[in-house]
């Protein structure tokens, strides 16, 4: 029965990963990565599988990943996206570029966003040109009449319209109006 012990503590000390000294407190854990990468945790575990991703130390669940890794999966991702590139032609392309230049492509095109804020590249959103002050509008305009048949119900009437439009809008307003409940007073009770 010791031996057995023995050599079941021996095959599980050389398969399992030990814990070195304590985890960091930067970085992003497992499901943080993937959600800033835009990706599932699952996606994330298998490009650390086919070492797209660099394997950080690992503390169980308290195991927390760095800015490489983080850049590396937005680099993967627009690579898959814009290029259309099969994994193993990103793992090569990843293999020959220098961390800068992965950096670089990584936040190149990168929105404002949670990933932008992260890595400390956020942009200002564009403000849209208000054009010129004084040039009228290009936009075709209309008036339209607001008629408030009962509380919370309104029919909207072009101000243009024709005689039996304008006609047709005030006998739907007459109906409702007749047909609205009267405010019925009940004497108070003595």
């Amino acid at each position: 029965m010791v031996r057995k012990r023995a050599a079941y503590l021996r095959v599980r000390d050389r398969f399992r990963r030990r814990r070195r000294g304590k985890p960091p407190k930067e970085g992003w854990l497992l499901p943080e990565l993937a959600r800033l990468g835009g990706v599932t945790p699952r996606t994330v575990r298998y490009y650390l599988e086919k070492d797209l991703l660099p394997s950080p130390p690992f503390y169980g669940t308290a195991t927390r990943h760095q800015r490489p890794a983080l850049v590396r999966l937005l680099a993967i991702q627009r690579m898959k996206l814009e290029e259309h590139l099969p994994l193993d032609a990103i793992k090569k392309r990843l293999a020959h570029m220098e961390p800068a230049a992965i950096e670089a492509y990584a936040v190149e095109k990168l929105p404002a966003g949670p990933a932008a804020t992260a890595l400390g590249v956020a942009r200002a959103q564009p403000m849209p040109s208000l054009g010129e002050p004084d040039s009228p509008p290009t936009y075709k305009s209309e008036r339209w009449d607001l008629v408030q048949l009962l509380p919370g119900l309104a029919l909207m009437v072009y101000a243009d319209a024709s005689p039996l439009v304008k006609k047709l809008a005030q006998q739907i307003y007459d109906h409702c109006a007749s047909a609205a409940p009267k405010a019925v007073t009940t004497p108070p009770r003595a």
